[in-house]
């Protein structure tokens, strides 16, 4: 049997998998994060910890996490050591206050959000880098009120609001009236805010 004549089979297999790894390098270098987008509650008086969702496609671990852009309303904080670490207050830590700002890594993702007074909602972006450095395209959070009704003890005026279901008149503050309101009792209406 001439050696020539058949090729080495060891050969064309070591070949074959030097490729295959070839390959996957570059598909797994190529892999860019994923960054979720998030939705949520917060109450109109409470901080809430928001989890940032950045995922990598393939399974390479990310490295930072970065606050792209800020609320419009509200103000982000990065979340303290005490309470990354064991979940005990203060949640609250450095004030985010510049877009292109990196998440604390033992805080794994997450950040503090405190809605301020009057919220309603908002929106701020996030991206994700991983190990080969590669950027991810934003992702939205977008933070609503939860339902609960908001309410006024209408201390200096009437604050904007309006009374409305089958009501034709406007509210009237009085100074001598802090606190109570007269009404007739068959004349159903809600308080709204305008």
């Amino acid at each position: 049997l001439d050696q020539d004549a058949v090729p080495n089979r060891g050969s064309q297999i070591m070949v074959s998998l030097l490729l295959l790894v070839l390959l996957l390098a570059i598909a797994v270098d190529g892999a860019v994060p994923v960054c979720r987008h998030v939705t949520t509650m917060v109450a109109t008086s409470d901080d809430i910890v928001i989890t940032l969702l950045p995922y990598d496609t393939q399974g390479l671990t990310i490295l930072k996490t970065t606050i792209e852009t800020l609320p419009g309303s509200g103000s982000l904080y990065q979340l303290s050591q005490v309470y990354a670490d064991f979940g005990y207050e203060p949640k609250a830590d450095t004030l985010i206050a510049t877009p292109i700002t990196d998440v604390y890594s033992l805080a794994v993702n997450r950040i503090l959000f405190r809605p301020p007074l009057g919220f309603t909602r908002t929106r701020f972006t996030y991206s994700a880098t991983n190990i080969n450095g590669k950027s991810t395209i934003f992702g939205n959070v977008d933070i609503t009120i939860d339902g609960v009704a908001v309410s006024s003890d209408f201390i200096l005026n009437d604050e904007g609001w309006i009374v409305s279901y089958d009501s034709t008149s406007s509210p009237i503050w009085s100074s001598t009236s802090i606190g109570t309101e007269t009404r007739d009792p068959d004349f159903p209406y809600s308080w709204s805010l305008n």
